[in-house]
């Protein structure tokens, strides 16, 4: 009885630093937060259907729709909206993808393509008035 209590007694002692001593690259297995007004929430698929490597995919949603995102060989993953780019993780893309959507454009949208790697720029970083704001194809 004493030797149960003891081991969990110590458990409780190490238990956060243990979850504080975890790799600093290992992913939360979901995410949720309103950034720039806008709702992201992230799921990790814990089936590794992104390439068998255990891994997992993502599904992502911004204000409850789909951003589909994907998964470099590097490591680094991008979305759909913002193509050229590579972010550190799921939630640094999706945040990407908000500020290249702006304030009012929503997923899905027929124009929701970006145009070139100008668009490359840390999540947060504004753009400078709404005429930086290119979509298409540019020649």
């Amino acid at each position: 009885m004493l030797r149960g209590l003891s081991a969990s007694a110590v458990g409780g002692v190490f238990a956060p630093f243990l979850v504080a001593s975890r790799p600093a690259g290992a992913e939360e297995a979901r995410f949720a937060e309103t950034y720039r007004g806008r709702r992201i929430v992230g799921v990790r698929d814990g089936g590794g259907r992104s390439g068998g490597d255990g891994s997992g995919a993502w599904y992502v949603t911004v204000d409850g729709r789909p951003l589909h995102l994907m998964r470099r060989a590097d490591g680094s993953w991008l979305s759909m909206v913002d193509h050229y780019c590579s972010y550190p993780t799921p939630l640094a893309a999706a945040r990407a993808a908000v500020d290249e959507l702006g304030p009012t454009e929503q997923l899905g949208a027929p124009d929701d393509r970006g145009g070139g790697t100008e668009h490359c720029r840390t999540p947060g970083e504004r753009k400078g008035t709404e005429g930086d704001h290119h979509h298409g194809v540019h020649a």
